[in-house]
Parts: structure tokens; sequence; C-alpha cells
């Protein structure tokens, strides 16, 4: 059964005879009589009566009419929006979490003024999470902060990133000069869930020297993770740009551990395979201009 089919149905339905369908189709009369022949034996019911006036629709017909009529109205619909000179299809962009809180809205500013056509759809999510989506084409493209696994995905660095240890100022180690890792690492920790990039590569640093982290909170808001810090219910590492407006104002102080800032990219990732549409080169040269180098004066 095809939508030839379909559209021979209701055209003889229509006029009532199949002489007169064949006319307005430009097909021969055998031709609808075996096109409606073969609807009937495809559903095993008959559509119409054959009385010598014309044919009339049975039950089964009238169905077949009603259904036929929406799905030929959607295909017309398809056919309307997909060859539109207008159409616009949405560019489904995915943002970790600490790129979704700092540098998402500049980056879609930038955007949306050299695509102004564009109808970008946002995702916030981890690394993981992110990474899945990708993976089964539920998002385009996305600016991750976390090391991408999948070989399937394409990564392309494209923002320099910091993280560092924050305490609120009433932590006694906020008063010296210089904390060391074993210091650091004796602390209860405030972090993000796992499945975080930032998580990811602070927790493999200080497994990879033999310091074990006393994780007290997990969270996935960076709002959260500055309030508890911010109350001195632990040491948390995290983005310079996450921490900039409360480093400045005396909320939170930065600890100056030997090796302590750890350096990362925000990286533009998106499928081997994907086609490059022109939205999502936009997006790539918004997101590779972007520039905020007076975060390097914040880090300790």
């Amino acid at each position: 059964m095809t939508l030839r089919h379909l559209q021979i149905f209701l055209e003889t339905a229509a006029c009532g005879k199949m002489s007169l369908a064949a006319s307005r189709l430009f097909i021969s009369q055998p031709t609808v009589s075996q096109t409606i022949s073969e609807l009937e034996k495809f559903y095993h019911t008959k559509l119409f009566e054959r009385y010598p006036k014309g044919l009339v629709l049975t039950e089964s017909g009238r169905v077949l009419r009603e259904l036929a009529q929406e799905v030929i109205s959607s295909y017309q619909k398809l056919n309307e929006t997909m060859l539109s000179p207008f159409r616009v299809l949405p560019l489904h962009i995915g943002a970790t979490v600490t790129v979704g809180a700092c540098v998402i809205h500049p980056i879609l500013r930038r955007f949306r003024q050299e695509a102004p056509q564009a109808d970008p759809r946002i995702y916030v999510n981890n690394t993981q999470a992110i990474e899945e989506r990708l993976l089964e084409g539920q998002l385009d493209i996305a600016l991750v902060e976390g090391a991408v696994q999948s070989p399937d995905l394409s990564v392309q660095p494209v923002i320099r990133d910091y993280l560092i240890p924050v305490c609120c100022p009433e932590h006694p180690l906020a008063r010296r000069d210089t904390v060391s890792l074993e210091e650091l690492a004796a602390q209860p920790f405030i972090l993000r869930e796992q499945g975080s990039g930032t998580r990811a590569l602070f927790e493999s640093f200080m497994a990879e020297r033999g310091y074990p982290l006393d994780v007290r909170w997990e969270c996935t808001n960076a709002g959260t993770i500055k309030s508890a810090v911010m109350d001195n219910q632990g040491i948390s590492v995290i983005s310079v740009r996450l921490v900039e407006e409360e480093l400045r104002g005396g909320k939170l102080c930065s600890l100056r551990v030997p090796g302590g800032v750890w350096e990362r990219n925000f990286s533009l990732a998106y499928h081997r395979h994907k086609f490059i549409s022109e939205d999502m080169r936009c997006f790539i040269q918004a997101a590779s201009s972007y520039k905020d180098s007076h975060i390097l004066e914040l880090l300790p």
C-alpha cells in the first residue's frame, strides 16, 4: 500500500465512478480498478458497493477515507515544510554545567548576531550526559568542560579554563600563604556529581598522587556548591569563572596550592559524521572567538 493507492482511492470515493476518477488523475480505468482491488485485498475488506449508477462507500471505505485524508494532508504539509525556502530547523546545542553558567550566554549573543535566522535549543547537563546525547543524535553540537571518551566524536578545544581550590574567609586554611596537597586532601570537599568533567579532572589528579578525597557534598548546581562553601561546610575545586564575583567581593578565598591550578579546555564536540550546517558553522565561529583573559588575574 502506497500514497498513490490512497490518492486514487480518495479520488474514486469523491467521484463515485472509476472512469471519472481515471479521467481526473490522467490514468486508465483498469489502473483505478486494479488499485481499488489491491487495497481491498491488502485490508481484507470491501471498500465500495458496486451499484449500476456508481460506487458507494462501505463502512470500511468510510473509515479508510477519513484516515487516508489525514495521511495525505500530513504528507502535503511535510512537503510544504521541507521544500520551503524559509524553513528553519532547530540547532540543538549542548552545554555542560560550568559552560552553561559562565560562557554560553555571550557565545549565544554572538551566534545570534551572525545567524539571526537560527533557532537554537539549549540542553545543559554534565559531560557524560552531553556525550550520550551527541552519540544518539539528540544534540547537533556541544560545548563541554570534561574529557570526551567516544572516538566517534570530534573534539575541538576553543576556550581555556582553570580550576582552583576555594574556601570561605573564616576557614583556617584561608590565612595560609601556601597549602600542601596533603593538607588539602584532609579537608571535607563539596564537589560536583559523578560524570562531571570538573570532578573527574580533580579526582584523577589527586588519585594519581595517592590522595583520596573526603567528599561530603555532591551537587549538580554550582550555586549550591558556592553557598555551602561560603557557609564553611567544606572546600571545593571549581572553575574560576564560577566564583569570579565571590572572589572579588571577598566572600570566597582561593587557596595557593603547589600545582593547585588545574588547566583545562572547554571544547566543541560533535559527531564525526555529522553534516556541518551553516548554523553549526556560525556557532563554531562564535565559540572559537570567545575571549575573557581578565580571569587570569584571579588565579592564586
